[in-house]
């Protein structure tokens, strides 16, 4: 039991779902055109790579990506369209995946945030950013009773 706010709050110990394997090779579509990014001083990571623009001497969240072979991380809400990259084979061209194959990321069907003519960056990316994964979802619903 969790206290917040002079509330009580109960936690549930649940199993994770399972994975599904997917990696970002099963969801990016290398035929379609895109902006493509050329960093410089890229560093090779376990994680996949990254690069310092800033001269900061770390790398923000834009500045990382993962290779095709691996899983990609949480998706942002905030300049999402920016932060979600992964590396081409050549190891060098970092592309930004496209709203399909975010929406892919997330288990949902291809145009599924698209809004039509209220279809701006920031919305689209709120809608997609921050959220749960549909298959997380459809397994933590899979314990309650209805």
């Amino acid at each position: 039991m969790k206290l917040w706010g002079g509330k009580q709050y109960y936690t549930l110990a649940l199993s994770l779902p399972q994975d599904r394997g997917l990696v970002l090779r099963d969801i990016v579509n290398l035929d379609v055109d895109r902006k493509w990014l050329l960093p410089k001083n890229i560093v090779k990571t376990e994680k996949g790579i990254k690069w310092d623009v800033s001269g900061k001497g770390y790398a923000s969240q834009q500045d990382r990506a993962r290779t095709l072979d691996q899983k990609h991380t949480t998706v942002p809400k905030s300049r999402m369209i920016t932060k979600v990259n992964f590396v081409a084979d050549n190891g060098a061209s970092v592309g930004i995946l496209n709203w399909d194959e975010v929406e892919a990321l997330q288990g949902l069907p291809k145009g599924y945030t698209d809004l039509g003519e209220n279809n701006r960056i920031e919305k689209r990316g709120a809608t997609l950013g921050n959220a749960f994964n549909v298959d997380v979802i459809a397994h933590i619903l899979s314990f309650m009773k209805f």
